[in-house]
């Protein structure tokens, strides 16, 4: 399991405090109700009583949605793009896809953004695919649930049987209806 980093810890000069001086303000208790202390308090560089959970089903094709990931190298092709993530700090809870086009459910930390966790994923395969590969310039980003987790993760395992009745094209104008995105047919695809 991926952890964030733990946060520095910086003095906050809006907070700084006086020392007490003796016997004014000052209690031997520290702990009594309205006790001062000598401790300066600090200021955190990520917020107090902040809880982020983002998981993300992102979907993008190969460049004009050719056929470059032979069946013979997809699982190659996915468990290198999972060990991809976990070098640059976000889950891959999974990956997998078709000839065409890859599904990935990702959870992205507090201090990275969804678009660069994509744009790392996708940049980083490009390259160990190959000179001559590409994927397409954007993507597609949708929330999920902690509840549908597993949903989606067999969703994406079951992706063969899923296309033999459904194309690409199909099923990604499917997924910015069911999620209630507004589009254009001609900037959909490049």
């Amino acid at each position: 399991m991926l952890r964030a980093p733990k946060a520095r810890l910086q003095v906050s000069p809006r907070r700084r405090r006086e020392a007490p001086q003796p016997g004014v303000g000052a209690n031997k208790n520290p702990s009594a109700v309205g006790a001062t202390s000598d401790r300066i308090p600090r200021r955190r560089t990520t917020l107090p009583h902040t809880f982020h959970q983002l998981i993300a089903h992102v979907v993008f094709s190969t460049k004009d949605r050719r056929k470059l990931i032979p069946k013979p190298k997809q699982t190659r092709t996915w468990a290198y793009m999972a060990r991809i993530c976990e070098t640059e700090g976000f889950l891959a809870l999974e990956i997998g896809g078709m000839e065409d086009h890859c599904h990935a459910l990702i959870q992205v930390p507090a201090n990275m953004t969804l678009a660069d966790a994509v744009k790392k994923l996708k940049a980083k395969s490009s390259r160990w695919l190959g000179a001559t590969f590409e994927w397409q310039r954007g993507y597609g980003a949708f929330s999920v649930s902690k509840s549908n987790v597993n949903r989606v993760i067999k969703y994406i395992r079951e992706q063969e049987t899923h296309h033999k009745k459904m194309t690409f094209e199909e099923e990604f104008i499917a997924f910015l209806k069911k999620h209630g995105i507004e589009y254009d047919l001609r900037y959909v695809f490049d």
